[in-house]
């Protein structure tokens, strides 16, 4: 599972766009994987479109369930 410091993430979207609705953080890296939840994270691996697209469901699902990021 790849994983990134959320708290980071989201305080640069809301300074770099302030109304975003999704935040994702690409990994420099080949390994597979990702992950979802407050901020999604995918890898340049082979498929990395399709994993974007999958761990933009898990971020609408927790969004769903606990409301915006912010």
């Amino acid at each position: 599972m790849l994983e990134c410091n959320s708290t980071t993430a989201l305080t640069a979207a809301a300074a770099q766009v302030p109304e975003f609705s999704v935040v994702l953080v690409m990994v420099n890296s080949t390994a597979y994987g990702g992950s979802g939840g407050s901020v999604g994270t995918y890898s340049l691996a082979s498929g990395a479109t399709e994993t974007a697209l999958h761990e933009m469901g898990h971020k609408v699902t927790f969004q769903q369930f606990q409301g915006p990021a912010r």
